[in-house]
């Protein structure tokens, strides 16, 4: 891990397949990073445990 990187990101542009059965589409609008989400990620002590991968 470490500091997030602009080539950590892809941000992709174009047509999306209609959602098939069970299935929707979505768009993302706005993406929030909360200082929180270290401590969820790291493999160390916290006041919650961490995030498996």
């Amino acid at each position: 891990m470490g500091e997030v990187e602009p080539d950590d990101w892809e941000h992709c542009a174009g047509p999306v397949d209609e959602p098939g059965q069970g299935r929707f589409a979505g768009r993302t609008r706005v993406i929030s990073l909360d200082p929180a989400m270290r401590g969820w990620l790291d493999d160390r002590p916290s006041y919650l445990p961490p995030v498996g991968m």
